[in-house]
């Protein structure tokens, strides 16, 4: 009974991880292009690749040796590296792209005028994006649930 207990929280962190991931990884991809020049992107994508694998290489011994010094350790080495993460992030002044920052013909009725005179409609809020995308997957899961 207790094999399968164990189990089943490493298929819970499993699920995790993958929920995680789905986030984190296009979130890294669009800030690696938001803050890069264009130029430079293949060279960033090829370094945060070489980072990946590094750590996927290193961890797993390193982990093994944090274990060997005590059961608690590689926990308690995590969770200080996460703090220092959550701090670091906390601190970084990260710049925008160009093409986020408001153009200086940005109006108070949320257009702007282009240089030809044509107005566009200014772009939403990243949360307002995300909420509304929620807001139409809830509405479909229940859609398709009902039936015809």
């Amino acid at each position: 009974m207790r094999g399968v207990h164990g189990r089943r929280h490493f298929v819970t962190l499993a699920m995790l991880d993958g929920v995680c991931a789905a986030f984190t990884g296009p979130a890294k991809d669009t800030a690696i292009r938001g803050i890069v020049p264009s130029g430079q992107l293949h060279a960033a994508y090829a370094q945060e690749e070489a980072r990946t694998h590094a750590a996927g290489l290193i961890g797993p011994p390193l982990g093994g040796l944090l274990y060997g010094l005590g059961r608690a350790v590689p926990f308690a080495v995590d969770a200080l590296t996460f703090l220092a993460a959550t701090f670091f992030y906390a601190l970084a002044k990260v710049p925008r792209h160009p093409g986020d920052r408001p153009h200086p013909s940005a109006r108070q009725d949320g257009s702007a005028r282009q240089d030809d005179g044509e107005q566009r409609p200014a772009r939403p809020s990243m949360r307002r994006q995300a909420g509304e995308a929620v807001a139409w997957l809830w509405r479909r899961r229940w859609a398709v649930r009902r039936p015809s």
